[in-house]
């Protein structure tokens, strides 16, 4: 049992472990940054056919951040523009929130493909869940927005050498 779990939590835990072990290592500069975000995303990739080989599928949820941290993680090497990897979270925010709330509108409960196994509910539960998480989502997506702008207007400290948080 503890094995199943140690596991399970290595590969869930591992990749962003080491994200942040590297990156209180080599600094938090941009070269340290992007190092991490390498490394981060190497793992991440490790992590997802370490999942489908020891479970022999990847749960939908892992695959859609994985790839969110993967892609974000390349244009961040190619770009060598940290602010890209940033600029991820809120992103993913953003899009889940309208994925979300177009399942409400559509009548379905989209969470329930995602959790399903997690929690049992009723469609009306799911649907009721769908539009909360989503209204949360979106909500989440414009504070960073603005939050990131605010911080930079305030400080007068860009996020990187181009400032894409502010325009």
């Amino acid at each position: 049992m503890y094995k199943n779990i140690i596991i399970s939590w290595s590969i869930e835990f591992g990749p962003i472990i080491v994200f942040f072990g590297t990156l209180s290592f080599l600094g938090d500069t941009n070269k340290g940054f992007i190092a991490s975000t390498t490394i981060f995303s190497i793992l991440t990739m490790v992590a997802l056919i370490a999942s489908y080989l020891y479970e022999k599928r990847i749960a939908w949820f892992p695959l859609i951040a994985g790839v969110s941290v993967i892609t974000f993680g390349i244009l961040t090497l190619v770009f060598e523009e940290p602010a890209l990897f940033i600029l991820k979270d809120t992103l993913y925010n953003g899009f889940f929130g309208v994925f979300l709330l177009g399942g409400v509108y559509m009548r379905k409960g989209l969470l329930k493909k995602l959790f399903v196994a997690l929690f049992d509910m009723s469609d009306k539960g799911w649907h009721i869940l769908s539009l909360r998480w989503g209204i949360f989502f979106i909500m989440y997506h414009i504070f960073t927005l603005q939050f990131c702008k605010f911080v930079v207007l305030i400080t007068r400290i860009p996020y990187s050498r181009h400032n894409i948080f502010y325009n």
